[in-house]
């Protein structure tokens, strides 16, 4: 296996305290003395703190969307709930301190121009990818036509940052728990379709 160069060893330094300690609360000289690199040479692989920490939103939220995977093999409905599960697995894997960067750096730098027009477009481009698993879950009859998928897509975002917000205060994955059977059960499920089952 080839040793990181001292730019990846920076970037995952970094990636390690934002998750740790939220972006405010990590200084340079904590993630080169992570890194284990000399200061001097943060400035040779990026400009700024904040250009890194940019870098690191940037390819947490490309993992995040990449993490819903339609493939056919499956109904969408449970594509959706898996890529859910992944990312609320995240927040246990980080001891309930952190999850998703792109819901942590929208809380905690909307502030800030640049990550708070990167956050929203990154916000933007999960929740359509979430409406196309939807529509599709519509084509297959498993939610009703008469739902907007655009307007459910954005709901079932906001109303998973804020099952994430309780999961980091309570330490607890039970909030994930109620946001599945609440937004899987009752908001998305086709009632016509689960009384003709009931008969």
């Amino acid at each position: 296996m080839a040793k990181r160069n001292v730019g990846e060893k920076i970037f995952e330094a970094a990636s390690r305290s934002f998750h740790e300690y939220g972006y405010n609360a990590t200084g340079i000289q904590e993630i080169v003395d992570s890194a284990g690199v000399p200061k001097g040479s943060f400035y040779a692989h990026y400009k700024s703190k904040e250009a890194l920490g940019l870098e690191v939103l940037r390819i947490d939220a490309e993992a995040t969307l990449n993490s819903l995977v339609m493939n056919g093999n499956s109904p969408a409905l449970d594509s959706l709930k898996e890529h859910f599960r992944l990312l609320a697995n995240d927040y246990y894997r980080f001891k309930y301190r952190s999850g998703c960067l792109v819901g942590d750096f929208a809380s905690e730098l909307a502030s800030n121009a640049k990550f708070r027009t990167a956050s929203l477009a990154y916000m933007n481009a999960w929740a359509a990818k979430i409406e196309e698993a939807l529509r599709i879950a519509q084509e297959a009859k498993e939610i009703p036509k008469q739902k907007d998928p655009a307007v459910l897509s954005r709901f079932l975002l906001a109303a998973f940052f804020g099952a994430a917000l309780r999961i980091r205060l309570l330490k607890s994955l039970v909030p994930f728990e109620e946001f599945i059977e609440i937004a899987f059960g009752d908001l998305l499920i086709n009632s016509k379709q689960t009384a003709a089952k009931a008969k």
